[in-house]
C-alpha cells in the first residue's frame, strides 16, 4: 500500500479484513495506525501529480479503518 496509490488495493484490503474478521482484533490497532499513516501520505499528494487515485485511496483508508473498528466492536 505504501508504494501504490490505488483505491483497488484498499478495496482488496477491506475484502481481506472481511474474510479474516475474527482474526483481526488482536492486530486492529497496528492496522489502523498504518491506515492513518497511509491516509496522511495520500492526502499530501499534489493534485497536479495525481489523477485522483490518491484521494480515492485516502477515502478508502478511512472506510477500511471504520470497518475494522466497527468489526472489532461487535
Amino acid at each position: 500500500m505504501e508504494l501504490v496509490d490505488s483505491e483497488e488495493l484498499v478495496g482488496a484490503f477491506e475484502t481481506f479484513m472481511e474474510t479474516y474478521s475474527e482474526e483481526m482484533p488482536p492486530h486492529a490497532v497496528k492496522i489502523v495506525k498504518h491506515l492513518v499513516r497511509q491516509y496522511e501520505r495520500l492526502i499530501k499528494v499534489p493534485i497536479e501529480d495525481d489523477d485522483g487515485e490518491a484521494l480515492l485511496a485516502a477515502n478508502g483508508c478511512c472506510s477500511a479503518a471504520r470497518r475494522l473498528i466497527d468489526g472489532c466492536c461487535k
